[in-house]
């Protein structure tokens, strides 16, 4: 599964599964481009990123807003990964709590794709967005984060229909349960519960999820696919 010679630009790049993603990425031979709010922390990323003679880059921008002119390289593989988490009950979200989580995780993730499609379409390539298992199962808590995550894959099916023609891909990760930063914020109560409704009975880890990244980023026959790695845990509700 080699990805010598192909560029990827990777949202939430400089942590969890963005990072993940970026490294394994690395490691089979692409250059990396990875996006974060934070400059320092996205320019440190990406400098601990393997085979540093590639150049990988670390930009800072905020998904929720357009993108501007770039220099970039023509990018070959868009990977959506960014996005913020929910741990409230809807009546006690303020409005600007909601509109962050659907312009960082829903029309980040459109506005990243719209500003590289002419890219895409050029190099033949393809996108991966990351989604949630709870935009399918739901939780107490996470109502808007869910349907931030659920749209995704609506949007990427129409993609799916929409590019292929044009050869190119566009696929859904549904992770469950993942060991990063955003599970260290639902209290361990919570979190202990919610394993109990995982069959493998683990958290799963960034690098699982990113090999799924890496699968469907050289498999050119999937299209408009979303594939679930939660353990199981979509299979026990």
């Amino acid at each position: 599964m080699s990805l010598t010679g192909k560029i990827a630009l990777i949202t939430g790049g400089s942590r969890g599964i963005g990072y993940s993603i970026a490294r394994l990425f690395a490691e089979n031979g692409g250059k990396c481009i990875i996006v974060s709010r934070n400059l320092d922390s996205v320019q440190k990323a990406a400098r601990s990123l393997p085979f540093p003679e590639r150049k990988h880059l670390g930009v800072s921008h905020n998904v929720s807003q357009p993108w501007t002119d770039d220099p970039f390289e023509p990018i070959d593989i868009v990977v959506n990964a960014a996005g913020i988490p929910q741990n409230s009950l809807l009546m006690r979200l303020k409005t600007e709590e909601i509109d962050a989580l659907i312009d960082t995780n829903l029309k980040g993730s459109i506005l990243t794709t719209k500003k590289f499609v002419p890219s895409l379409l050029k190099t033949k390539g393809c996108i991966v967005h990351v989604s949630s298992v709870l935009g399918s199962i739901g939780s107490p808590g996470s109502s808007v984060y869910a349907a931030s995550k659920v749209g995704i894959e609506g949007f990427s099916r129409s993609l799916a229909a929409e590019l292929g023609p044009k050869g190119v891909r566009s696929n859904v990760i549904v992770p469950g349960l993942v060991e990063t930063d955003m599970t260290k914020t639902i209290a361990p109560k919570i979190l202990e519960q919610m394993k109990t409704k995982i069959p493998l009975a683990r958290l799963g880890t960034p690098e699982e999820i990113a090999h799924t990244a890496l699968f469907l980023a050289t498999n050119n026959y999937i299209n408009g696919a979303s594939i679930r790695v939660d353990g199981g845990m979509s299979t026990s509700l």
